[in-house]
């Protein structure tokens, strides 16, 4: 089966929020409960780290949701960074 370029990480925006440790979780549910607008997970050894994996097409809403869990303090900081993927030959996640 081939993957449509939007579901793909290496097509896709890449963003890390920055969350306390007790707010992953709540976090990472109101990303769920958006229909899936991002897939997130969290790297290895970095628990303030949630990196999250945007469709173009999803972006403006996720930015939208993350300014909001921002200004209700559940999210520490926003980053959009280059696609660690874009280039790569390794896309395990």
């Amino acid at each position: 089966m081939k993957l449509a370029p939007h579901n793909c990480p290496e097509y896709c925006q890449y963003y890390q929020l920055k969350v306390t440790v007790k707010t992953t979780w709540f976090v990472m549910g109101v990303y769920r409960n958006e229909d899936n607008i991002a897939f997130e997970r969290t790297p290895e050894g970095q628990n303030q780290i949630l990196e999250f994996f945007v469709p173009d097409d999803c972006e403006q809403h996720f930015v939208d949701v993350a300014q909001c869990l921002q200004n209700k303090g559940y999210v520490l900081e926003i980053k959009k960074v280059p696609n660690r993927f874009i280039g790569s030959d390794n896309i395990s996640l």
